[in-house]
């Protein structure tokens, strides 16, 4: 809803009310000594909807490609009145009449696009409109500050961008379209993210005493920090679009900025490099201190903004701004080699284990013998000689003699990993932090380098000089990058061996003419499917992507039986564990209570199809697996100790890599079952000589062999899991039990 002097009316679930002009103070930044609200959201205008039709934006994690922009120092010129005489809103479209030069102001709660239109463009502007019945969604616009024709307009026009509508001229008449049928304009193709929450919207905050370049510069930094904020200025007014918390941190900038004694001002921005904002200001307002500069009309103002580590000048002049920044300039620099105190929020990594090796790498020890030191209480003593990365790549060795040499042992059949580690540990300096004890020479920092994990938050906590944390960062940000994921599909069939594979499924592709070539063969001339990279026990290694070549050349000649055909999404470097099957109690154990009753302790045992892998990535795309595979089934008609079941177990552990998306196939787990039969006339088999002529004995035998197909394919972003996944999907669609 919209009201004005000379047009005001009532609309169900809409609310008119003027607006008193509203003077806010800086107290936020510092600037004014009065007492602001909590939040000045409420001050500004506001524009809440959802969104319809979100087009494909640049990076799919919905962040803006914000440069470093540390070190910058930036003059803004103040605006006089004359700046703002016209209102700040622009010129309206061409073809449009002179819009109504009164102030109004909008409250419109979850209006229909029809209902926002008709209030907006026909009662209150005057403009004849027409919208496309295929356009559908609503808007939420409130603002107390009173708006021009103009401003109204622009922010109207915003809201319809991010509602997936437009808003066109054409002779003389507005027209609301869907915003795929119109180039994008000022405000760009709406940016939402992953998903539309209730808090997206646009605040539309008109400025009085500043200029928008001004606020730009310093939203600039804000919107650096949070990544899912957007700002842009349409004629005199600050359009900013994203989530309500963050926005609401924008406003209220803007708001505290935008105050009366800030008109005919010149501000300056000054982004830090080196020293801390607090410091820099405290400084620089001693050096200016005894020239009258701190008090009267030519007072200098300098405002810390240690969100962003930036310092905002404000003065009557530029000379004296420029001045100031001089300053600024030579103290950022002075502190170089001050150390100071960074807190980095790991992304994707593990605190503790990049810490680790951040300490082996900057640390103030690492070469020779060390002793631990006491820590904190509350810290742990880490070792951080260690050779596990989570960036795929190892970290610089120290010298042999002295390094940290590490015993590990992975049961895949268990999944419990354990190991020992001797040698020196790479101190942080004597005493408490992260190793902290007293090493040796060597190492690749200084001793004022201290890095120390925080497992609760998953944060380091460095303290380094300037200078040593661009290189702590620069190696850091390597580090902690994605992790990348694998996907493994396994296919495990059970070969029944007849008397053409009685020597196994190995031995009948060697002896028989197929277009294979196995481990420890030569390749057959007609294009192998399987291309053997090195001789090896029970493998066929090769380039096949597809299982089912292998399993249609065998169930030509025998029955194949499809076991199981998992497949599972892994993290590189992690143990994912696959199970298939019952489990089977087993009594463990029997004690008798004093009043002479039994009490029996059972526990559970796994069968059927076990499977447990851990990938790792090398940076040329193959692929290393461990990989632990176990098939196990009750025997039938026997039984073990006392009442338990007897298992039939055939299992494989083994260590292979491969090429991404190629095939191995592991092979040679033979299993038999013999039965004996004999058949004869009752009673005649107990007759000497005779009942040997008499009856038959019946030998059947079963061998089977169970082969294993294992294909690891490398996804390295979100995209590609998600196509994977939709693959998936498809398969299971497609499934087909007739």
């Amino acid at each position: 809803m919209v009201s004005s002097a000379a047009h005001r009316r009532r609309w169900a679930g809409m609310h008119f009310r003027p607006v008193r002009p509203l003077l806010l103070c800086l107290a936020s930044l510092g600037l004014a000594s009065c007492n602001p609200p909590s939040s000045m959201l409420d001050a500004t205008g506001q524009v809440d909807l959802t969104a319809k039709n979100p087009r494909k934006v640049a990076r799919p994690d919905g962040q803006a490609k914000v440069k470093n922009q540390a070190g910058r120092y930036e003059i803004i010129p103040g605006m006089s009145a004359a700046d703002f005489a016209d209102g700040g809103g622009g010129d309206p479209p061409a073809g449009v009449g002179q819009l109504d030069d009164g102030k109004f102001t909008v409250n419109v709660d979850q209006a229909s696009l029809g209902e926002s239109a008709k209030l907006i463009l026909g009662e209150t502007l005057g403009f004849n409109y027409t919208i496309d019945p295929r356009v559908q969604g609503t808007v939420t616009l409130v603002s107390n500050r009173s708006l021009t024709g103009r401003e109204l307009l622009s922010a109207y026009e915003a809201a319809l961008r991010l509602a997936g509508a437009a808003l066109i001229q054409s002779e003389g008449n507005y027209k609301v379209v869907a915003l795929q049928e119109v180039l994008d304009g000022e405000m760009g193709t709406p940016d939402l993210g992953k998903g539309v929450s209730p808090g997206y919207g646009v605040n539309a905050i008109p400025l009085r005493y500043v200029s928008p370049a001004s606020v730009m510069e310093l939203l600039d930094g804000f919107m650096a920090r949070s990544g899912t904020v957007r700002a842009t200025k349409v004629g005199n007014m600050i359009l900013i679009r994203g989530p309500s918390a963050e926005r609401r941190q924008l406003v209220d900038v803007v708001m505290s900025f935008d105050v009366d004694w800030m008109r005919n001002q010149t501000s300056g921005l000054a982004r830090l490099e080196n020293a801390r904002a607090e410091d820099v200001a405290g400084k620089v307002e001693q050096v200016f201190a005894d020239d009258g500069a701190a008090a009267g009309p030519n007072a200098l103002k300098v405002i810390p903004v240690p969100s962003i580590n930036s310092l905002i000048v404000i003065a009557r002049t530029r000379a004296k701004v420029n001045t100031a920044m001089n300053w600024i300039r030579r103290l950022d620099q002075e502190s170089v080699d001050s150390p100071n105190y960074y807190v980095y929020a790991v992304q994707n990594g593990n605190a503790v284990d990049l810490a680790r090796i951040l300490n082996a790498t900057f640390g103030s020890g690492g070469g020779g013998a060390g002793t631990t030191g006491d820590v904190a209480p509350d810290n742990q003593s880490m070792d951080v000689s260690i050779a596990n990365d989570t960036s795929g790549q190892e970290p610089p060795q120290p010298d042999p003699q002295g390094s940290a040499e590490q015993l590990g042992k992975t049961d895949l059949q268990t999944g419990s990993t354990d190991g020992s580690s001797s040698g020196s540990s790479a101190s942080t300096g004597s005493g408490g932090g992260l190793g902290g004890g007293t090493g040796g020479a060597g190492g690749d920092g200084s001793s004022s380098i201290r890095i120390t994990p925080n497992p609760t938050n998953n944060t380091i906590v460095i303290s380094a000089t300037p200078k040593d944390y661009r290189k702590i960062l620069a190696t850091l940000r390597q580090m902690d990058a994605p992790s990348t994921q694998v996907l493994i599909n396994t296919m495990i069939a059970e070969v029944s061996l007849n008397n053409q594979l009685r020597y196994g499924v190995q031995a009948y592709f060697e002896t028989n003419n197929f277009a294979f070539a196995l481990a420890g063969a030569k390749p057959a001339t007609n294009g192998p499917i399987i291309s053997p990279q090195f001789p090896g026990m029970n493998f066929l290694w090769g380039g096949i992507s597809n299982p089912k070549v292998v399993v249609d050349a065998l169930s030509g000649i025998t029955n194949v039986r499809i076991v199981s055909s998992p497949s599972i999404l892994v993290l590189e470097n992690e143990t994912a564990t696959i199970k298939v099957g019952d489990q089977i109690p087993i009594q463990s154990q029997t004690a008798v209570t004093d009043g002479g009753n039994f009490v029996n302790s059972y526990e559970y045992r796994d069968t059927g199809v076990i499977l447990k892998v851990k990938p790792r990535v090398s940076a040329n795309g193959v692929v290393t697996i461990e990989l632990g595979q176990e098939l196990s089934a009750v025997q039938r008609d026997s039984s073990g100790v006392g009442d338990n079941p007897k298992f039939t177990q055939r299992s494989v552990t083994s260590k292979v890599s491969v090429n991404d998306q190629q095939t191995v196939l592991l092979g040679g787990l033979i299993s038999g079952i013999e039965e004996r039969a004999r058949n004869t006339v009752p009673g005649a088999d107990r007759v000497p000589i005779l009942g040997n002529l008499i009856g038959t004995t019946d030998n059947n035998g079963q061998r089977t062999e169970l082969i294993v197909f294992i294909t690891p394919k490398i996804i390295r972003n979100g995209e590609e899991v998600a196509r994977e996944s939709q693959d998936l999907r498809n398969k299971m669609r497609n499934l087909s039990f007739d």
